[in-house]
């Protein structure tokens, strides 16, 4: 059972890197959220996670709460976007909750979604949770919701 999905996994991978190259919203280019980018961005030390946003077009910077935030500012809000990725010390999370008079949110996180669906666990509370090990050996807890104004994913070392 563990070899098969394990094979699964790498299939998945093996897709994901072809789906995890940047992104672009608006003409401004952002990294795209999948589980190789994330998983590589919590491995991170603090400033060369920075380094790593400042290659980006994020146009807000700062820390919430102590953690430091990269995010896309309100200027794609009419397209439905207000891409944020936040950097602590136990964890990481990326939201997209633009803030319009539209209510209107794009679901930019479809790619992630679809490679974290074989390793779903349990759903609580609007939160669906994904646990595998993967290649570096570690085993990671991402968390998604998903709502009509908001979308966050929280990924945590098991």
């Amino acid at each position: 059972m563990k070899k098969y999905f394990t094979f699964i996994f790498l299939i998945v991978s093996n897709i994901s890197i072809a789906q995890c190259d940047d992104v672009t919203f608006s003409t401004k280019s952002y990294p795209q959220t999948c589980v190789e980018n994330i998983i590589k961005w919590y491995n991170m030390s603090r400033s060369q996670w920075k380094q790593e946003m400042n290659r980006y077009d994020f146009s807000d910077t700062g820390f919430n709460k102590g953690a430091p935030y990269y995010s896309s500012g309100v200027g794609l809000n009419d397209d439905g976007i207000l891409y944020v990725i936040t950097k602590d010390f136990d964890h990481m999370e990326i939201m997209n909750f633009p803030i319009n008079k539209w209510d209107y949110k794009r679901n930019i996180f479809d790619n992630i979604i679809e490679e974290l669906e074989p390793f779903f666990t349990k759903k609580i509370d609007g939160w669906a949770y994904f646990q595998f090990q993967y290649t570096d050996g570690n085993s990671y807890l991402f968390a998604v919701s998903q709502s009509k104004k908001m979308d966050s994913i929280l990924l945590m070392k098991k």
